[in-house]
């Protein structure tokens, strides 16, 4: 049985850093954003279709080779965003959850960037 954990580090970036890690975090608001108004777009047309991660990965793909500022955003981590999104759907789905409906993410909400545990590389600097 594989267990999955999540581990939070408090980063101490430079500000060249923390201005990439704030573009980041932005690009993946609107990654989760745009994903959003797809799936919502999608089940609301006639065929009632739900997209998934999967579908949409195919799309990033192609959406990374046209647009610099996704390409910027390591690939992982705008994956993992649909992922989270695909959760979120999964959530709102079972009666057992208390979710609500997934909803698109503001400017000045809380901002993050989930990496996938092989995209990082963790050197310890102390205690």
């Amino acid at each position: 049985m594989k267990a999955n954990t999540a581990r939070k580090y408090r980063l101490d970036p430079t500000g060249e850093q923390a201005e990439r890690l704030t573009s980041w975090s932005h690009t993946c608001r609107a990654v989760w954003n745009t994903a959003l108004a797809q799936r919502i777009w999608a089940y609301r047309s006639a065929q009632r279709k739900k997209l998934r991660a999967v579908e949409q990965c195919a799309e990033l793909t192609e959406a990374r080779r046209e647009h610099d500022w996704l390409r910027d955003l390591p690939a992982q981590c705008a994956q993992q965003v649909l992922r989270q999104l695909d959760q979120a759907y999964d959530n709102f789905w079972n009666p057992d959850h208390p979710a609500g409906f997934p909803q698109f993410k503001g400017k000045r909400e809380r901002q993050g960037i989930t990496f996938p545990g092989q995209a990082i590389w963790v050197r310890r600097t102390g205690r």
